[in-house]
């Protein structure tokens, strides 16, 4: 595809501009997928074969070819047409899509209208609601009532038809989901033990406070902070550390950014909790320590 106005290519010259993608589609896809339409129009019943040729381009497509311009109202043209083919005239922008795979990088990509751009086969697309084998039969007896003659078939839920792309994701992110929750499990039993362990190991501490008149509210209190502390120095220093590996992430995420706030305040929340358990459990126990105890075992 070449912007007004660019050369041909030919044999001994690569293309001036990248290749682009296309697809045809009809009046109303971009709302069915919710595809926000960032500037411009859709197309309409009226983008028929005897009206000018249109086409809907995404943002890439837009930027790469008019970086710093308005993408409505400039004209393409296929490369490797003929010199007099009619131009198409950009009438929309909207967001980019996944168009192959969820992983894949941002790509230039150009809509047509189906009445402009004739297939013998198509894609249906229909947003129903209610149980999809219900639908599914509504859709073909509507189909028949069209035209006996066509024919309706591969016909799955959106799941359905893109399980198997998107089974290597699932299994991927499966996994590392549970090697997270495992890395969590470990990280909060670590927490409690080395908290645990230093609240013991005061218990002797613990009991001298209660014997020169500390309550045992007092001292569970003074334990509970220092834990705090404690747990808060690590928090920060976990964080950043995170906010440093995370960013290698980026290419295995899709939905969710490296620096998720929810994630990070979630488990950070989750850790918190247990560094308080881990503390209170024992500082506890100590605060009911005989003071006699604790006094005869200095």
């Amino acid at each position: 595809m070449l912007r007004d106005g660019d050369a041909e290519p030919t044999p001994d010259r690569p293309p001036a501009t990248p290749q682009v993608y296309s697809n045809g589609v009809g009046p109303g896809h971009f709302r069915t997928l919710r595809i926000p339409l960032l500037a411009g129009r859709d197309f309409t019943e009226a983008d028929d074969d005897t009206a000018p040729r249109v086409a809907i381009v995404n943002e890439t497509l837009a930027q790469r070819f008019w970086p710093g311009q308005n993408a409505i109202g400039q004209r393409l043209r296929s490369a490797g047409g003929a010199s007099n083919a009619r131009h198409i005239e950009v009438v929309g922008v909207v967001r980019n899509s996944k168009y192959v795979t969820i992983g894949e990088d941002a790509r230039p990509f150009l809509y047509r209208p189906l009445a402009q751009d004739y297939t013998p086969r198509l894609n249906l697309l229909v947003k129903a609601q209610g149980p999809a084998a219900g639908a599914m039969a509504t859709i073909r007896r509507e189909v028949r009532a069209l035209d006996p003659g066509l024919a309706v078939f591969n016909a799955a839920t959106l799941v359905e038809a893109t399980s198997i792309s998107l089974l290597p994701a699932r299994v991927a992110g499966g996994l590392l989901a549970a090697l997270g929750m495992l890395a969590l499990a470990l990280a909060a039993l670590g927490i409690y033990a080395v908290l645990s362990y230093l609240v013991q190991s005061r218990t002797r501490e613990i009991g001298v406070r209660v014997a020169i008149g500390a309550s045992p509210g007092r001292v569970i209190a003074m334990v509970v902070r220092q834990a705090a502390a404690w747990t808060v120095i690590g928090a920060a220093i976990g964080i950043v550390l995170a906010l440093l590996v995370t960013r290698f992430l980026t290419a295995f995420l899709y939905g969710i950014s490296p620096t998720d706030p929810l994630t990070f305040i979630g488990v950070t929340a989750v850790l918190a909790l247990i560094a308080c358990v881990a503390a209170l459990v024992p500082a506890v126990r100590a605060s009911r320590l005989d003071p006699l105890s604790a006094l005869r075992s200095l």
